[in-house]
């Protein structure tokens, strides 16, 4: 037994009136909508041609589409009242290379911001791990118990570092701020070098001094620092930039 075909209607033309059905009309309204604004850029893109698409919706809401925009065709077809001017195409390809290039400065500026924020990036992650690696070195250095030999051999290595450049530090200090000796008669040839005596009106005194009382005094200094405030002696011996390349 043979089965019925089903037969359609196939397609159909639309009858062209208006749509009763207001829900249905702004469903079609859109789509169709965006149909013509996709046909004008398809007609600009393909052509090179500049067109203004200007739509009412039923409800009176505007829109409208344009190439290179729609205030720019509609002001040329009013002022000129839609008829080519002589020289209309030269100033046109003139605007169109100056919009080009006005493009191209754009994004060359922009290329060199991006590239001044990569380098800025890459500074501040390097600040980042310089001060993640100084935590991590104080608490090493706080947590002496964890550490094994090898890295208190390296730890010990890194503090003498310290003490011999904070030691010269010292020096360089004391030496540039403190005044010269002046001459004067009690004083001697100090500021000359050599062996010098001093002679005091109240009270005789003979005695020898060092050729550079400077030193004599910055060494003085620091046996007095270090044995009346072992503290000192303590902080000398951290070397945190030793510690950074070590750990």
């Amino acid at each position: 037994m043979s089965r019925e075909k089903k037969t359609s209607k196939g397609k159909q033309r639309i009858e062209m009136k208006k749509i009763e059905n207001e829900e249905a009309r702004y469903i079609s309204f859109s789509k169709r909508r965006n149909g013509i604004f996709g046909k004008a850029s398809e007609l600009s893109t393909l052509c090179g041609a500049d067109l203004a698409v200007l739509i009412s919706s039923p409800t009176g809401k505007l829109h409208s589409f344009g190439s290179p925009s729609v205030a720019l065709v509609v002001d040329r077809f009013l002022s000129t009242g839609g008829v080519p001017s002589s020289g209309s195409v030269h100033q046109e390809q003139s605007r169109r290379g100056q919009t080009v290039q006005d493009l191209n400065h754009r994004l060359m500026d922009l290329a060199r911001r991006l590239e001044d924020a990569k380098a800025k990036k890459a500074i501040l992650r390097e600040r980042l791990e310089a001060a993640a690696a100084r935590g991590q070195a104080c608490e090493r250095i706080d947590n002496l118990e964890g550490l094994g030999l090898d890295e208190l051999d390296r730890l010990m290595e890194s503090l003498g570092r310290l003490k011999a450049r904070a030691s010269a530090r010292t020096k360089e200090i004391l030496m540039g701020t403190s005044p010269e000796p002046t001459a004067v008669d009690h004083v001697g040839p100090w500021r000359h070098g050599g062996i010098s005596t001093v002679h005091s009106d109240s009270k005789g005194l003979g005695g020898q001094f060092p050729s550079n009382p400077v030193l004599a005094m910055t060494n003085q200094f620091e046996s007095a620092a270090s044995r009346s405030n072992p503290l000192i002696e303590t902080i000398d011996f951290l070397d945190i930039s030793g510690l950074f390349e070590k750990f």
